[in-house]
């Protein structure tokens, strides 16, 4: 039994099962709606034609998938694709672990790591996840051969190339994390074997033979990523808002209050502020590039001129309750492994913390710290704490196939809960379970709650328009479907997002050219014209009536469900 679990069927093996049981939970969902509308654009939800221009990943992952929706519209190859991504890159990572040490050790610490990191991978798809994964896997199956006294083995290394530029072309920006930790296992290699001058150079000589082709390929995918963008004037033209738009909304903004005087020299009232922030930005013609241009030079110019003091961001990281983390137990029970299981066992482990630590530290400062974020760093220092424990010398000779059994159940009927889907809430309420780090997001599951009643109304109803609101629609609309099946085209023709990511891409532009709508804001106001938002939209009504001098009201339409239709005139 053994032979076979540390063997490459067995890895295989271990890995299936563990997919097929995720698979038959029905709790696998998007952990955020920036995947779903990546979804919605390559699959033509939006103009019924699959379009190459994904919002985040690299242009030639939206082309493939763009053509694969064309033939089979009815699978969901965006999350298929990225599910693939996630069983390879663990098959391989588990090889790699495996490959160096075969003891009962080796295999409780590759279980461990499976077992902790694997709920969040399958169970809450999200691109940037995926992406850490998948840099992982190739890098250290590159490591491995790179530090492998041995010939280097071809098929791994070209596979290790592969898996690591898939990361990068699913999220080019989790490459920092990635190789902020790889150096690790090189210096601890280093100390091991007290490499001498001449080692060490034969050692670069090795690994330039291996990174400097990845180094070729990685410049390619970016050349071609440029000159994509380029090709497309809309799709450039959408990037560089998409750009200024993060770069206000995705970090820690201010309060109007602080920077009253810049804003009210350049006509933006608190309600505009607000009203942007808010993400109810759908004046597209007052809040164009330049406008967003001008908030983006205030709001960073303030951030600049504030000290953040260590210590606050020290107390800020505390505040977000670590000892809730998944991921953050399982790097906390193989660093303990590993102090008293290797030889520099203390070293090792506190210098990966560290990095670790700093990473949070840097993104917490910078304000730009959240769960998926998160997550990358503790996947990342987990997957090489673990990798050079693989490499280095063991001080435990022998762990009894007995424990080794007991301990693996005791993990394995701790997961049981884990593929118990629990039912009872509907979508929209599980947005806040979403906010909230508790294991319940875990299980969390809709099949029984499916909250179509709102699609259903906008397709039931084609001569109106529907806006959908962010909070109550672009958060949780996307749990209503099935991750498996492929959104049908034109899903949402007469629909569309108020204001999202999406906002200014060529298919939500297209949408609004083909219903001749010139700016969401003021199409409000028209007859069978609706907006569907849970929360409060005074902001919404305050624009309208600073902009367009016309008193306006608010009245509910339709409550449908968990969704509230509201009417403006």
């Amino acid at each position: 039994m053994k032979e076979f679990l540390i063997s490459k069927k067995g890895i295989f093996c271990i890995n299936l099962v563990l997919l097929i049981l995720f698979a038959f939970s029905g709790c696998m969902k998007y952990e955020v709606s920036d995947d779903f509308i990546m979804e919605m654009v390559v699959s033509g939800a939006y103009t019924g034609s699959p379009s190459s221009f994904i919002m985040f990943m690299h242009p030639m992952i939206g082309i493939v998938l763009s053509m694969l929706y064309t033939f089979i519209a009815t699978i969901n190859w965006y999350f298929i694709f990225q599910i693939a991504v996630i069983f390879t890159s663990l098959c391989i990572i588990s090889y790699t672990f495996l490959k160096y040490k075969k003891d009962n050790l080796s295999i409780l610490l590759f279980m461990i790591f499976l077992l902790f990191f694997s709920n969040d991978l399958y169970l809450l798809v999200q691109f940037t996840k995926t992406a850490t994964i998948s840099l992982c896997a190739g890098c250290i199956l590159i490591l491995s051969n790179i530090l492998d006294s041995k010939t280097i083995n071809k098929k791994e290394v070209a596979l290790g190339i592969f898996l690591f530029c898939v990361g990068y072309m699913i999220r080019n920006k989790c490459i920092y994390i990635v190789l902020f930790f790889s150096g690790l296992p090189v210096l601890f290699y280093g100390i091991k074997k007290r490499l001498k001058y001449i080692d060490f150079v034969n050692l670069v000589k090795k690994a330039g033979k291996v990174i400097f082709p990845c180094f070729l390929i990685l410049i390619g995918l970016s050349l071609f990523s440029i000159g994509f963008v380029q090709r497309y004037p809309a799709f450039k033209a959408y990037k560089t808002y998409s750009a200024y738009r993060s770069d206000i909304v995705d970090y820690s903004y201010y309060s109007y209050e602080d920077n009253r005087l810049e804003f009210e020299k350049n006509g933006i009232s608190e309600n505009d502020f607000y009203t942007l922030v808010h993400w109810n930005f759908g004046d597209i013609e007052y809040y164009d590039l330049d406008k967003l241009k001008t908030v983006s030079t205030i709001l960073n110019a303030y951030r600049d001129s504030q000290y953040t003091s260590i210590k606050g961001t020290i107390v800020n990281l505390i505040n977000r309750q670590y000892k809730y983390y998944v991921s953050v137990w399982a790097l906390i029970l193989i660093s303990l492994i590993g102090i008293f299981a290797i030889r520099n066992g203390i070293f090792q482990v506190l210098a990966v913390n560290f990095f670790a630590f700093c990473l949070l530290f840097l993104n917490m400062y910078l304000g730009r710290l959240n769960y998926r974020v998160e997550y990358s760093i503790f996947l990342a220092a987990t997957a090489f704490l673990l990798f050079s424990i693989q490499i280095s010398e063991s001080r435990i000779e022998k762990f009894s196939d007995k424990v080794l059994i007991a301990v693996l159940i005791v993990l394995c009927v701790c997961r049981i809960p884990v593929y118990i889907p629990s039912y009872g809430k509907s979508s929209y309420d599980a947005l806040f379970i979403s906010w909230n780090n508790d294991l319940a997001k875990y299980n969390a599951s809709f099949e029984k709650e499916k909250d179509m009643s709102v699609i259903n109304e906008i397709k039931q109803n084609p001569n109106n328009f529907y806006y959908l609101g962010f909070y109550s629609n672009i958060q949780t609309l996307y749990l209503n479907y099935n991750p498996w099946k492929g959104i049908q085209k034109s899903e949402f023709k007469n629909a569309a997002f108020f204001a999202g990511i999406d906002t200014f891409h060529p298919d939500w532009m297209k949408q609004l050219e083909k219903h001749s709508i010139n700016n969401p804001m003021e199409h409000l106001l028209k007859e069978n014209v609706y907006f569907i938002e849970n929360r409060p939209i005074n902001e919404i009504l305050t624009f309208i009536q600073e902009h367009y001098k016309v008193n306006v009201e608010m009245t509910l339409y339709k409550k449908i469900g968990s969704y509230y239709i509201w009417k403006i005139r």
